[in-house]
């Protein structure tokens, strides 16, 4: 998408937020790093020669439904979070040069109102067998091929084997 938007946009930038940082110990503070860290990015949405791709991994530490917050020890800074993720995504809405891309395992752990605010919302199958053992297969091949696999002492060590690697994808398959 940055290659064909590269007209309009001098600058793409990727931002990867990890939600398991924005949580903290002290009460109400989970918040504040959330707001902390929208207020970041509508810093970087301001020049809108950006294209801001913005990507929370395991979102549902963000945006647990709010009705079953109240089962965990403190619920109300659960709460406080889901209000200050909802009220910064909303003030990002005035910027058309970014895109909040979200992932989840358990999206039946979202918040309501959070799924309402999805624009677009994608379901990928887990892989087969044969996709997974492809996708190692062609990594092990390609870092071989870049010496990046065992490039610590220049190459394959005495006890890798096309019988080992092998192994290694029957136990997979």
């Amino acid at each position: 998408m940055a290659l064909q938007t590269q007209q309009i946009f001098n600058q793409t930038l990727f931002v990867e937020v990890n939600s398991h940082s924005l949580f903290s110990k002290w009460f109400s503070e989970s918040g504040k790093l959330i707001q902390k860290l929208f207020s970041k990015i509508e810093e970087l949405a301001e020049r809108t020669d950006r294209l801001i791709f913005v990507l929370i991994d395991e979102v549902e530490s963000l945006t647990i439904g709010r009705e079953t917050a109240f089962s965990g020890n403190d619920p109300t800074d659960s709460i406080r979070a889901v209000n200050a993720m909802l009220t910064q995504l909303d003030r990002l809405k005035r910027f058309s040069n970014v895109f909040i891309i979200c992932t989840s395992n358990i999206e039946r752990a979202l918040d309501a109102a959070f799924v309402d605010r999805i624009g677009l919302s994608l379901y990928f199958k887990s892989p087969t067998l044969e996709v997974i053992n492809s996708i190692l297969t062609n990594c092990v091949d390609e870092m071989k091929r870049v010496k990046g696999l065992f490039a610590n002492n220049g190459g394959q060590p005495d006890w890798w084997t096309e019988n080992l690697e092998n192994e290694i994808f029957k136990k997979i398959s």
